[in-house]
């Protein structure tokens, strides 16, 4: 099945392929039928980093990227059970194009799934889990060059209304809640990571509206992680971004000082985080004073 292209694409690869393509093969092929393969432009994708595919061995997931764009790709094969037909074998394949922050999740999986390996104490798994701290490391700040639409993503999740139609089952809530302080702390680790200053007001807008977000837990990251960008950013950026939301602030010394700051320069907080005493006055040399000449 294979899901239409619903965008137009420059690159040669990713403009040949669809969102979604599966294929379905019986294991092995009844005589006489060729098994089904994807199209040519799904083998030219390729692991975004060689050494990444050896983490890959004995995982029915794993990461591809496009060699001319470098767009992402999730590649998953399955056996599905419980088949009406038990006496063959299907195997599944997928291929999906993914964002930046699907990426940097299957990373992340990636990475926890050879620790919990490493942690039932092979020796084996131990020096995979080294070797996949420092493949995935180097992917995962090849990603940071996508920080605005990581930061998307993540607000997308955390502003979505929750359904109506969820099961009102304290076990389930909780879970989700869970899910979206998680968020919250990627959130919070993307936002302050490189040059806060360089994050777009809309951006750190929809983050501070946050605060009025009803979990405190999630408020309390978001709230830490704002105070930090916010910081490294001008007076009038910081005034934009509190632009009649200034009500976000109230009750918060430090938030409302941002929110209500004069000037271009950088906050009093800033300025001290640096080292400078922001009440210390210049001392003008005396030919500078205005006074009579001699």
């Amino acid at each position: 099945m294979a899901v239409p292209h619903t965008s137009a694409k420059s690159c040669p690869t990713c403009g040949a392929l669809a969102d979604f393509i599966e294929i379905e093969n019986q294991d092995p092929p009844p005589d006489g039928e060729v098994a089904k393969t994807f199209p040519a432009a799904v083998r030219r994708l390729q692991p975004p980093n060689p050494d990444i595919e050896r983490l890959y061995r004995h995982q029915c997931t794993r990461l591809l990227a496009c060699p001319d764009c470098d767009t992402y790709y999730r590649y998953d094969t399955w056996t599905p059970g419980g088949s009406e037909d038990c006496f063959n074998t299907y195997v599944h394949e997928a291929v999906r194009r993914i964002g930046a922050l699907q990426t940097l999740e299957l990373l992340r999986q990636t990475l926890a799934d050879t620790k919990g390996s490493a942690e039932r104490g092979f020796a084996s798994d131990q020096a995979d889990y080294e070797f996949a701290s420092k493949v995935v490391g180097v992917q995962l700040e090849r990603l940071k060059s996508k920080k605005d639409e990581i930061l998307s993503g993540l607000l997308e999740r955390l502003e979505r209304p929750r359904d109506p139609g969820t099961p009102q089952v304290s076990a389930l809530l909780r879970q989700l809640e869970a899910n979206r302080v998680r968020d919250a702390e990627d959130l919070a680790l993307m936002l302050v990571h490189g040059e806060p200053d360089e994050v777009p007001v809309p951006i750190l807008r929809r983050t501070v509206e946050l605060l009025a977000d009803p979990n405190p837990e999630l408020r309390a990251k978001i709230r830490d992680a704002a105070v930090q960008a916010l910081l490294q950013v001008t007076a009038g950026k910081a005034r934009e971004v509190f632009r009649g939301r200034r009500d976000l602030a109230r009750g918060d010394a430090t938030l409302e000082e941002m929110a209500g700051r004069r000037g271009t320069g950088r906050s009093a907080a800033a300025k001290e985080g640096s080292g400078k005493d922001p009440t210390r006055r210049r001392r003008r040399s005396p030919g500078a004073r205005g006074g009579r000449k001699s």
